[in-house]
């Protein structure tokens, strides 16, 4: 599974949605519950890139996750 199928299930959502342009289905919840470990550094940083529609690059997984949580927490 990847990370895009992964979230896409769990928020209830299309993978194309997991754009922040093309909806609000993001659940600070969900990815808090998201082992980090779970898909690699490469996968969150690709999931992010495509998320906010811009190069994003962390060295870890969970720098990755904090990135969207801390976006999420902030909105």
């Amino acid at each position: 599974m990847t990370i895009y199928t992964y979230f896409a299930q769990k928020l209830g959502c299309y993978e194309s949605d997991l754009r922040l342009q093309a909806g609000q289905y993001w659940n600070l919840q969900t990815v808090e519950d998201t082992p980090a470990g779970l898909f690699p550094a490469e996968e969150w940083n690709a999931l992010l890139t495509y998320t906010f529609s811009q190069p994003l690059q962390f060295e870890t997984a969970e720098q990755a996750k904090r990135y969207l949580a801390d976006y999420l927490k902030a909105k």
